[in-house]
Parts: structure tokens; C-alpha cells; sequence
């Protein structure tokens, strides 16, 4: 009976320290885009914030924070905020975790990595936090029909992205958001606009890493744009969000 007691109580503690460390707090900023991430995003308590920032259209928010927690604990944290959501996903690769999900009209993308800040020396052996939050628009836009096979690429929506070659099968457009989604000729050509995302300028939250069967998925940014770009090798199809 004593056994049972002392596990009964050691699970109670544990779980304690657990709420202790992982909460939503309440942030003392008063921005319009800080406000949304104390009303919208939980973030570990030890969280430090290493960047907030909003789309001009107000569609989108990303937030970066590093801590110190376990990366485990962290995505077991996340999955249990999201429960409630609609297309919970998460992902394990070997550089971290990619968790994504819907509520309502919010998609929540949640990239967590161990080695984002290893070249950091303030940062290092901390868990890098990455978060993106699209679908913020208040008066959601109109869903355009979507383009169809043969499509032009739409560069005067896509400022400052690199054209990749390819053949164009549907563009959908919401809330200021760009879908493209594209058949390539195989991997060497995705590895080539990888090199000219680079020389644009766009940086990547984790340096982009091919899984054994060259399926590739990868986070990037510039400026105020965030690109989220797919890669599946079997299908030799692309699929990438843009956001501005």
C-alpha cells in the first residue's frame, strides 16, 4: 500500500512540475502582434522571445523563442494544446519535431529543433521554437477559383521568390496567402532552388535536410515574407505556401 501511496504521490509532483514548466503566459508587451501571441500561442514559461512578427495584411504571425526545456517535452506540451484541433500532425525527424493543425479558420505550424542554435554560443543546447500562425484575417478574403494546369507563374504575387522550374497544376489564393502547388523533374531541381533561396536572401529556420527517400520539407524567411515549401519525391511534387 505504501508503494502505491509513494508512486500516487511521485505522478502528482511530476505533474505539478510539468504545469510549472509549460504554460501560456500572460506577456507584459502591448503591440497589437504581442497580444495575439498571449491571446493565441502558448509558449514555455521559460520561453525567451527572440522575435515577433506580423504580415503587413495582419494574415499571419510568426514567433521565435529558444528554452531550455526537454525538445520531447515541448512537442508533448504542443500536441496537448492542440488536441482540440482538427488535422493534428505531428512529425519527428531527426533534427526535431514539425507539428501542424487547424481551429477554426487558424492553421498552427510548430517546428521544434536542438541543433537550430548550436553555432550560437548565447543559445546553444537550447530547444529552438519556431511558430507560425496563418489565417488571422478578420474579414476573410473571398476564395479565388483555383488556377488549373498550365498556369503562369505569378510573380507580381510572389515578390522576391525565385522561380522554380516546373510545371504549375493549381494557384489558390485566401487571405493573402498563395498556394502553388507544381510537378518538377526530380530532386536535382529542388536542390538548385534551394542555392537560389539562399543567394535571394531567404533564411531557413533549420538548415533543410533530405530524408532518406529525398522527401524535403522546410520553413524559410525574408524580410516580412514566409515561405512553407513541401517536396515529395515519390510524386516528384511541390507544394509551398507563400505568405506576406
Amino acid at each position: 500500500m505504501k508503494k502505491k501511496t509513494s508512486l500516487a504521490v511521485m505522478t502528482l509532483i511530476l505533474l505539478i512540475i510539468v504545469g510549472c514548466i509549460l504554460a501560456k503566459p500572460v506577456l507584459g508587451m502591448t503591440s497589437e502582434a504581442s497580444q495575439l501571441v498571449s491571446d493565441l500561442i502558448p509558449l514555455a514559461v521559460d520561453a525567451e522571445i527572440l522575435d515577433i512578427r506580423q504580415n503587413p495584411s495582419k494574415t499571419g504571425l510568426e514567433v521565435d523563442y529558444v528554452s531550455g526545456n526537454n525538445i520531447d517535452t515541448l512537442a508533448d506540451f504542443y500536441k496537448g494544446a492542440l488536441k482540440d484541433s482538427e488535422n493534428l500532425r505531428a512529425d519527428k525527424f531527426p533534427s526535431g519535431y514539425m507539428i501542424t493543425a487547424n481551429h477554426g479558420k487558424l492553421h498552427y505550424m510548430i517546428m521544434l529543433s536542438e541543433n537550430a542554435m548550436a553555432s550560437n554560443p548565447k543559445y546553444k543546447g537550447l530547444v529552438s521554437v519556431s511558430i507560425i500562425l496563418s489565417g488571422l484575417s478578420a474579414e476573410p478574403e473571398k476564395t479565388e477559383n483555383p488556377e488549373e494546369i498550365g498556369a503562369t507563374w505569378p510573380a507580381a504575387e510572389l515578390a522576391g521568390l525565385p522561380q522554380l522550374e516546373g510545371q504549375i497544376t493549381q494557384i489558390q489564393r485566401e487571405d493573402g496567402v498563395v498556394r502553388v502547388r507544381m510537378l518538377v523533374t526530380g530532386v536535382d531541381v529542388v536542390k538548385e532552388y534551394l542555392e537560389q533561396l539562399r543567394l535571394a536572401g531567404f533564411r531557413f529556420d533549420a538548415e533543410p535536410a533530405f530524408s532518406a527517400d529525398d522527401h524535403l520539407e522546410f520553413v524559410a524567411f525574408m524580410d516580412s515574407v514566409i515561405l512553407n515549401f513541401t517536396y515529395k519525391s515519390v510524386e516528384k511534387a511541390v507544394f509551398f505556401e507563400y505568405m506576406q
